[in-house]
C-alpha cells in the first residue's frame, strides 16, 4: 500500500509539471521558454537535495516527457517487487492437525488459520460460510487431507486460481488412490514427517531469504515424534498382535503401526455398552446420555471422525 501511494504521488507531480511546461498560462503566455522547477518530494527522491531548475529548449519536450514515463515504470516494477516478497505468509491448514505443523514450520513468518477444529463437527457435512471462503481465496499456502475428507475446499481453490498459491495435498503427497478407506491420514505416523518436509520446500518458495530456517524447523518439528515413535514400537514390542474392536477407522493407521489385529465391529451393541460401563443403565452411559440430551458432547465422545 506504501509504494501505490508515492508512485500516485509521484505521477501527480510529473503530470503538474507536464501541464505547466505545455500549456498555456492564465495570462495567455506559453511557458515553454520559462524556467521550469521539477520538485519530487523527499520521501519519493530518496533524498533531501534541492529542487532542480531546468529551461527547457524547443525540442526538449520529448526527453522529459521519456523520462516521465520510464520514472513511473521503474517506481511501479519496484513497488510490484515488495509485494512479491511478504513479511508473513498467510497460510491455510484445512484441517487443525496440518495447520499445528504449519504453525511449527512457518513459526513467526506464517499467520495460519485452521478452518476444521470443532471435534463436534462432522467434516462429511461441513458447510462453508462466506468468511471461509475469503480465508482460502486469500491464502497463500493451504494444506488439504485429500480422499473426500475435504472436498469442499478443492472447489474454492479452482473457483479462486492464483499462481502463486501453494498448494500441500497430503493424499497426493503420501500416493494415495482416491479409493483409500480411511481418510484419516494424520494418525499414520508416517504422515507428518512428510507434510513437515512439504512444509519447508513451500514456505521456502515463497519467502526464499528464511528457506534455512524453515528447513531446520523441519528437522526440529521431526525430532520431536521420537517419543511417539519410541512408545508404538514398546507396545508393539510388550503385546504383539494385540485384537482390537474398533466401531470406526479413525485410528486405525496408528493401530497397526503398533501391530495390532484390528477388527472393524460397527455400531457396538447396547449389551456391550452396559457392561463397560456406557450404555443405557450404566451411571456413567446415562450420564452421557443426558449430556447428548442438553447438547452437549462428553469428553469421551470428543473425538474427530
Amino acid at each position: 500500500m506504501i509504494y501505490y501511494s508515492i508512485t500516485t504521488d509521484v505521477i501527480h507531480y510529473i503530470i503538474l509539471t507536464l501541464k505547466r511546461l505545455f500549456l498555456p498560462s492564465e495570462t495567455g503566455t506559453n511557458m515553454n521558454n520559462s524556467a521550469m522547477v521539477l520538485d519530487v518530494p523527499s520521501f519519493a527522491a530518496g533524498c533531501d537535495a534541492a529542487p532542480v531548475t531546468r529551461r527547457p529548449s524547443a525540442l526538449s519536450w520529448k526527453t522529459i516527457l521519456l523520462s516521465a514515463i520510464v520514472t513511473v515504470i521503474a517506481m511501479a516494477a519496484g513497488s510490484a517487487g515488495a509485494v512479491a516478497a511478504p513479511s508473513v505468509i498467510n497460510a491455510v491448514g484445512v484441517e487443525n492437525e496440518y495447520a499445528d505443523v504449519i504453525s511449527q514450520i512457518g513459526r513467526q513468518y506464517v499467520e495460519v488459520t485452521a478452518i476444521e477444529t470443532d471435534p463436534n463437527t462432522d467434516p462429511h457435512t461441513f458447510e462453508v460460510s462466506p468468511n471461509v471462503a475469503r480465508q482460502i481465496a486469500a491464502a497463500d499456502l493451504i494444506v488439504v487431507n485429500g480422499i473426500g475428507y475435504d472436498d469442499w475446499a478443492g472447489k474454492i481453490i479452482a473457483a479462486t486460481p492464483n499462481a502463486g498459491r501453494r498448494i500441500i495435498n497430503v493424499q497426493h503427497l503420501l500416493g494415495l488412490p482416491d479409493s483409500t478407506p480411511n481418510p484419516h491420514l494424520w494418525y499414520d505416523p508416517q504422515t507428518m514427517p512428510a507434510v513437515a518436509d512439504a512444509l519447508a520446500k513451500e514456505l521456502s518458495a515463497l519467502m526464499p531469504a528464511k528457506a534455512s530456517v524453515f528447513e531446520a524447523n523441519a528437522k526440529t518439528f521431526k525430532a520431536s515424534l521420537k517419543p511417539w515413535y519410541d512408545a508404538i514400537d514398546s507396545f508393539k514390542k510388550d503385546y504383539p498382535d494385540t485384537p482390537v474392536a474398533a466401531t470406526e477407522p479413525v485410528a486405525n493407521y496408528m493401530l497397526e503401526a503398533a501391530g495390532d489385529h484390528l477388527t472393524m465391529t460397527g455400531p457396538v451393541p447396547p449389551a456391550v455398552l452396559r457392561r463397560v460401563g456406557r450404555g443405557p443403565g450404566s451411571p456413567s452411559g446415562d450420564a452421557t446420555r443426558r449430556a447428548f440430551r442438553r447438547g452437549k458432547r462428553p469428553a469421551c465422545a470428543a473425538r474427530r471422525r
